[in-house]
């Protein structure tokens, strides 16, 4: 008898099966989504893992006995943490072709988890789906059965086996795990995170939540959760237990701060981010600090790129590993080095840059460099305090989605974010319940002068109002071109119209050199009305109506459009009342 069939049927009689439980928490706020139940075995065996023993199982025909085993094992050990009201979850792994089995249907009933004081809603039927599935009908059938009786269904290991969107498309689970490989540096490698961001768009579009496995690092998880994933779990998150258990507090500020951190990039704005968003706290050391002692720390910590030399909490050099380690080479380099000051090799012309200063502006600052310090990392400061540095990687990375972004979504006459961009803010503003105050602005009797004046000179005019915008309007706003003459003013903090007088006033001023001698001192034009009919139209001027949240609150950012709306017909309607010749 082949010992391995042999050491699979001991394990089945003497039930040799223990669970072990890894928890799967939320991205969004730390919350603990629920634990997925994993099997080990007891004791002595033919198998290095349990993965051995499941593929010996299937090929031995006992695939059936020894997952009824191992959910047993987890349902009676899971039951403490599933009573009724509970809104933790379990995850069970179940092969695909086990959902085929009728066994499988008669045996996981509604009656079968609530001998376990187990509500079916506790359960997601995690399906393994490294193998291909036998009888896809049947399968699909099954699955909308256990769907119907209140299970949860998630497709595992997206990016792995047999997995796939057509496979999700047919089952429509409620959540799609993503497989530790694809996850996995996914901080570091570019095609992993293109992929990972598709099927974000993907399961937003189809309502599906995604949990991504095997996260080992805080860079694996912040980029994770600035990617949109809705869960994850690793062995950064928690280790698998022999019983549930609560999650480091580490790890929960961890998964808060990164999504604060998103929260202000969404209030400066991707166009003015500023450089202290990248900043990360790095290596420092004192002048007097000896050369040797820098180099074993660097060397000991391979993230190390380098160090900042600090002299009463202001910066005063940078060491780079490369260049430490080139000053450091040769016949006598070290023993001519390694007992003086770290001041003696430091580079005293580094660039520092102000925490506010905005990314691209720090870019440029960075690739105007000499070629010798163009890829040194930037230090950034808070006054003249050390705050942190950057790299130029993160620094071009986030340039250069900058100006994807850019070259999507701003208008391309005045290169002002467009409508897109106008709507992710406003939404955010009301989502969030920000201190905020809304501008619309708008040329009055614009449509008369492009129609006599011409299109080339209506474009200089929306042109004039995107540039008297940019200079009144302060850089950590948001300035927004819905099209034609039509622009959106978003203050964090409330205003009122009076703050916008000014730069009423200047385009009404500024307007007038786009008009000929004649007009002005007629001050009006005249043309044909809507109707047909020849009138005289007031010269353009700049009408700005507000809103804010102080008084009025808007539960979305249809409702807030609709009361700028209003507003705008009654203004407008106000001032013709005046103008009317």
């Amino acid at each position: 008898m082949d010992k391995r069939l042999e050491s699979l049927e001991d394990i089945l009689i003497n039930k040799r099966i223990t669970p072990v439980f890894q928890t799967v928490v939320s991205l969004k706020s730390g919350r603990i989504l629920g634990y997925e139940a994993l099997s080990r075995i007891v004791g002595e065996s033919e198998f290095d893992s349990i993965e051995q023993l499941c593929l010996t199982a299937i090929e031995f025909d006992r695939v059936q006995e020894l997952e009824r085993l191992c959910h047993r094992r987890a349902l009676e050990a899971a039951r403490s943490i599933l009573k009724p009201g509970s809104n933790m979850k379990l995850l069970i792994n179940i092969n695909p072709n086990t959902v085929n089995d009728p066994r499988f249907k008669e045996t996981f009933t509604e009656e079968y988890v609530q001998q376990y004081n187990i509500s079916p809603r506790s359960i997601i039927f995690e399906i393994t789906e490294r193998s291909c599935i036998e009888r896809m009908e049947n399968y699909e059938e099954t699955i909308r059965h256990f769907k119907e009786m209140g299970f949860e269904i998630a497709i595992d290991d997206m990016g792995a086996g047999y997995s796939g969107l057509n496979r999700v498309a047919n089952v429509q689970p409620h959540f799609v795990k993503l497989d530790m490989h694809l996850i996995r540096n996914i901080d570091q490698e570019g095609i992993k995170n293109a992929i990972v961001k598709g099927l974000v768009a993907f399961s937003r579009a189809s309502n599906i939540k995604l949990i991504a496995e095997g996260i080992e690092s805080y860079e694996e998880l912040k980029t994770v959760v600035d990617l949109g994933v809705n869960y994850a779990q690793g062995f950064f998150i928690q280790e698998p237990h022999s019983e549930p258990r609560e999650i480091n507090p580490g790890v929960i500020e961890a998964i808060q701060e990164i999504n604060q951190l998103k929260q202000k990039q969404n209030q400066y704005g991707i166009f003015h981010l500023p450089i202290k968003l990248l900043c990360e706290t790095t290596e420092t050391g004192a002048p007097d600090e000896k050369v040797i002692d820098v180099y074993h720390r660097i060397k000991n910590n391979p993230a190390a790129f380098g160090l900042t030399v600090i002299g009463k909490n202001i910066p005063v050099g940078i060491i780079t590993r490369e260049k430490l380690a080139l000053k450091l080479s040769g016949r006598y380099g070290f023993t001519l080095h390694q007992n003086k000051a770290i001041s003696t090799l430091m580079d005293k012309d580094f660039l520092t840059v102000d925490k506010d200063m905005a990314v691209s502006d720090v870019s440029l600052l960075a690739m105007n460099r000499i070629n010798e310090n163009v890829y040194d990392f930037i230090v950034v400061t808070c006054g003249e305090k050390f705050l942190g540095t950057v790299t130029v990687k993160k620094l071009l990375q986030k340039s250069s989605e900058i100006e994807i972004i850019a070259a999507k979504q701003l208008n391309p006459l005045t290169g002002l974010p467009g409508n897109n961009l106008i709507e992710q803010r406003l939404n955010d503003l009301v989502k969030n319940n920000y201190d905020y105050t809304v501008a619309y602005i708008d040329i009055d009797n614009f449509k008369v002068y492009n129609d006599y004046y011409g299109f080339e000179n209506g474009d200089l005019v929306i042109s004039l109002v995107a540039d008297i915008l940019r200079e009144c309007v302060p850089v950590n706003q948001f300035i927004g071109h819905i099209g034609g003459d039509d622009f959106i003013v978003i203050y964090y903090g409330h205003r009122t119209e009076e703050d916008f007088r000014e730069i009423c006033e200047r385009f009404d001023a500024a307007v007038l050199k786009f008009y000929n001698d004649n007009d002005i001192q007629k001050g009006y034009l005249e043309a044909k009305s809507r109707f047909g009919v020849n009138r005289r139209f007031p010269l353009s001027t700049l009408t700005a109506v507000v809103v804010n949240n102080e008084t009025d609150k808007y539960e979305s950012s249809v409702e807030l459009s609709a009361a700028l709306s209003k507003l705008k017909t009654f203004k407008r309607m106000s001032k013709q009342a005046v103008n009317k010749f």
